[in-house]
């Protein structure tokens, strides 16, 4: 069977194919790169950049900015590009 033949007779089975590879081939995020280079978890609740007022951290206003605030929460889970790669 071709592969093209595949996902219109056993889509059941192309579902997990896909799933397999992608569980396989995760794609690298921001996040991961971080860990990867400096061996630190990104913690969303314990956010390494506390204070980082560029970014959203740190007090404004008197008041406690978490990463859930952060402009960079949204950054660290999108794919990794090396530069040059845009």
């Amino acid at each position: 069977m071709a592969c093209k033949e595949l996902p219109k007779c056993k889509p059941e089975k192309a579902v997990r194919i896909v799933e397999e590879w992608s569980k396989a081939h995760p794609v690298k995020t921001n996040a991961m790169k971080f860990e990867e280079v400096f061996g630190v978890k990104v913690d969303r609740y314990l956010c390494l950049f506390n204070g980082c007022q560029a970014n959203g951290g740190g007090l404004v206003n008197g008041e406690l900015q978490g990463c859930e605030k952060c402009k960079l929460n949204k950054w660290w889970d999108e794919p990794y590009k090396e530069r040059g790669e845009e």
